[in-house]
């Protein structure tokens, strides 16, 4: 009578948690990837793509008080290019090799007649909606390009305390003695996270360079950058070296890395601290919602790693246990080594290995065995 196998009770315990804690580790990838990638505002680099250049996105966050401005700007513009070309990257007016974006914060109250309405205002220059790509119901992006520097992007809360509609591209807001002109209406975006760091008030996007004739001393809080990096770092250490602020007015991030498994792995082990802030320096919302969710990854993460890591050790636990119990002779091995090559080769032959004798032996085996059972079908006939 054949004897059935049969697991154990603990066994069969061990194997289905082993089984539940792969599930996990798969949908903690899941979670993961698809929370980073969310994150559309972290991989401008990506975006920017070049078949002859890996990229880089650096942000520095500076404090109002770090008398940034866009002088700064053109400053470290010309630092970034003299570096490239120190290391042969060639830039041209023709050809955009790397690009950067600026904003600041400010609060403002703009008037449509006698409707008025307090919000917080976003004022950028550059690329900025390169990077930060908004959701519009309506109109456009405005770009450093535009001969009009005049516009204002309105997100849906404003449109609606302004004007009561959506359908306001082309109209005009007043600020003070100066007027802007609409350019289009974004979503505020959902969930409580986003909202925490968006601020329950109306937001506003309107050009630097337009704003700077009613606050000409204003400074900037925030430069972004797509630059080539060649070698691992190198763009962070360039913008680090050049930037005309002292160093507890200044933080720089590269988004590129942020989300990168050793840049995971060193923020989980800094999570008790990380909440911690005891520097001047205030995020806009985009950094802040960015910084949380590579908290969140961080943790996944460390699911991933238990999840995944105790069923690969039991599983090479047990390799080890099954190969002391049952200890494999050379001739074992070197045959088992033989079958899984063979069963791998297309043709079904051993290459390279020293093995054709037994590749030999066997065609003559199959060959008598043929020769047999014809034969036996003869006599049987």
């Amino acid at each position: 009578m054949r004897k059935v196998f049969r697991f154990k009770k603990s066994s069969l315990v061990f194997i289905s948690i082993l089984a539940c804690m792969l599930i996990l580790f798969g949908l903690f990838n899941i979670i993961s990837m698809n929370l980073i990638n969310s994150q559309r505002s972290q991989q401008a680099a990506k975006r920017w793509k070049n078949d002859d250049l890996k990229f880089a996105q650096i942000t520095a966050i500076l404090s109002s008080e770090s008398n940034f401005n866009y002088s700064s700007v053109l400053s470290l513009r010309s630092s970034v290019d003299n570096s490239m070309k120190e290391i042969n990257i060639e830039i041209t007016d023709d050809k955009k090799v790397w690009y950067d974006a600026f904003s600041t914060e400010e609060r403002i109250t703009l008037k449509n007649g006698n409707v008025t309405s307090n919000v917080n205002a976003t004022v950028v220059g550059g690329n900025f909606f390169r990077i930060h790509e908004l959701d519009y119901i309506t109109g456009y992006a405005f770009s450093p390009d535009d001969i009009m520097q005049d516009r204002i992007i309105l997100d849906t809360l404003a449109a609606w305390q302004l004007f009561g509609s959506y359908d306001v591209v082309g109209k005009i807001v007043n600020l003070n003695d100066t007027q802007f002109t609409v350019a289009g209406v974004v979503n505020r975006g959902t969930g409580n996270l986003f909202e925490q760091a968006y601020g329950s008030k109306p937001r506003v996007y309107m050009s630097y360079d337009y704003y700077q004739k009613i606050n000409p001393d204003l400074n900037i809080t925030c430069w972004e950058a797509v630059i080539p990096s060649p070698i691992s770092g190198w763009a962070e250490s360039i913008v680090k070296n050049n930037i005309n602020a002292e160093e507890t007015d200044v933080e720089i991030i590269d988004n590129s890395a942020r989300y990168s498994f050793l840049k995971l792995l060193n923020t989980m082990t800094g999570l008790p601290i990380r909440s911690m802030k005891v520097s001047r320096i205030i995020y806009p919302y985009w950094e802040n919602i960015a910084g949380v969710y590579e908290d969140y990854a961080s943790l996944l993460l460390l699911g991933i790693l238990i999840f995944g890591g105790i069923p690969a050790a039991s599983a090479v636990i047990f390799v080890i246990v099954f190969i002391i119990r049952h200890p494999i002779t050379k001739k074992q091995l070197s045959d088992l080594w033989y079958e899984i090559i063979m069963f791998v080769s297309k043709k079904g032959k051993y290459k390279k290995t020293g093995s054709k004798e037994k590749d030999k032996e066997k065609d003559k085996e199959k060959k008598v065995k043929i020769k047999r059972s014809k034969k036996n079908k003869q006599d049987n006939i």
